[in-house]
């Protein structure tokens, strides 16, 4: 099943339900902490918390910075 955070939903006008927000699940993580998350909207599959900053890491290996992403 596909899941998809808030944030996705909320810049793509979607009117479902989310499945989790980036911004809960980075506030739950330690500096230097990663969590699997997958959002088939964005297409990440990890949260990470570098240097007090959400850092996002996508199927293809490469990472992007929450706010680049926004």
């Amino acid at each position: 099943m596909a899941e998809y955070s808030a944030e996705y939903l909320k810049n793509y006008d979607w009117k479902i339900s989310p499945d989790f927000s980036i911004q809960d699940v980075f506030s739950k993580l330690k500096l230097g902490e990663s969590v699997d998350k997958i959002c088939e909207g964005y297409g990440f599959v990890k949260i990470s918390n570098v240097n007090d900053t959400c850092l996002l890491t996508f199927n293809d290996g490469t990472s992007k910075f929450y706010h680049d992403l926004m």
